[in-house]
């Protein structure tokens, strides 16, 4: 797929806030190759200017608790995605030998990269926690793939942003990946405790040059950048080139039947500010969510293309309760005020 190129430069409007409104849901997405009781989770995917669509998402097996990461496309001509294909597995040995999940996709120069969350049982993680976050890349979505080793591309698989607290702590995971005016922008969760035991949950933010092909080696990292992050769970994150912010979505759960879509935006990639919730044209029990972007990881003005989201959300199956995807045409519109206080939880 050939690159495309940004809109116009858009100067923020610092007097306003971005937010997100749910409009028509469009169905369940084809349920995972694993078969009756799979999950199918942390959705991510890229959106082309033809309206064709890539898909990456994490996928558990009915009797394990391996997770894996599938690709699929869809087709805007014939309005039909494509079956799951598994593109990133654990690797036995491995840091991330336990469970790779939570991709988040972006197209550089020649090579697609799928930053995920992955974590292994040895002495380096413990039982799925001390997660930290990997790189793999590939010339095409559907692979195959090439994982970052530490020092370049293939071979043992080690984590570019790494995880060193304590060992009880999930540690770093959901990652979004944005280029800006070739810098490339990684957010991710940072779930650890300070030294007198207190939790750390954050989202934090590092930077590198987007034209180094080895650019996993050569972060430059800064501390959290999300005010009001609350109870949220892992975020996505976009560059809206309509207004010029940067805008998040994800998950917070108050309670089972009290779930919400709670937005985030800044207007510089630095600072994220909780802004908004949104319960209305969703599912109840959503537990992840992606929102569409381009090859960059950029949410188009709304005159070019139509922005989705994807979330998971628990269904009944003949092995009992599962995740399963939806997705959803949005709207993004700037109002003057957030919309927050109030709200359950906050």
């Amino acid at each position: 797929m050939e690159q495309e190129s940004d809109g116009p430069k858009v100067t923020p409007d610092t007097s306003s806030y971005l937010k997100l409104e749910v409009r028509d849901s469009l169905g369940n997405i084809s349920f995972p190759e694993a078969g009756g009781g799979a999950a199918n989770f942390s959705p991510c995917f890229i959106q082309y200017k033809n309206g064709d669509m890539d898909g990456w998402y994490t996928v558990s097996g009915p009797d394990t608790g391996e997770t894996w990461i599938v690709h699929n496309a869809y087709d805007s001509n014939k309005k039909v995605w494509s079956p799951y294909k598994s593109v990133i597995r654990t690797e036995s040995g491995a840091l991330d030998s336990y469970s790779v999940s939570q991709p988040s996709a972006i197209q550089v120069g020649d090579y697609y990269y799928v930053a995920y969350t992955g974590s292994s049982n040895n002495e380096e993680g413990t039982q799925g926690n001390c997660s930290g976050i990997f790189v793999a890349r590939a010339k095409t979505a559907e692979g195959p793939y090439e994982k970052w080793n530490g020092e370049g591309w293939g071979g043992s698989p080690r984590p570019f942003i790494y995880y060193d607290g304590p060992d009880i702590m999930q540690g770093a995971s959901g990652a979004s990946l944005i280029e800006l005016d070739g810098t490339l922008y990684i957010y991710y969760t940072w779930n650890s405790a300070d030294l007198n035991g207190s939790l750390v949950s954050e989202i934090r933010l590092a930077k590198c040059s987007a034209s180094d092909s080895d650019w996993p080696g050569a972060l430059q990292f800064y501390g959290s950048v999300c005010r009001g992050k609350g109870h949220t769970s892992d975020i996505e994150v976009k560059y809206s080139e309509e207004t010029g912010k940067m805008f998040a979505v994800g998950i917070e759960s108050v309670s089972e039947n009290n779930c919400a879509i709670v937005c985030f935006e800044g207007n510089t990639p630095e600072l994220l500010t909780r802004v908004s919730a949104v319960r209305s044209g969703i599912y109840n029990g959503i537990s992840s969510i992606g929102i569409s972007g381009s090859v960059n990881g950029h949410i188009r003005a709304q005159s070019t293309s139509n922005p989705y989201i994807m979330y998971s959300y628990e269904s009944m199956s003949e092995n009992g309760y599962t995740s399963r995807i939806v997705w959803a045409a949005v709207k993004l519109f700037l109002a003057e005020h957030t919309d927050i206080s109030g709200k359950p939880g906050y």
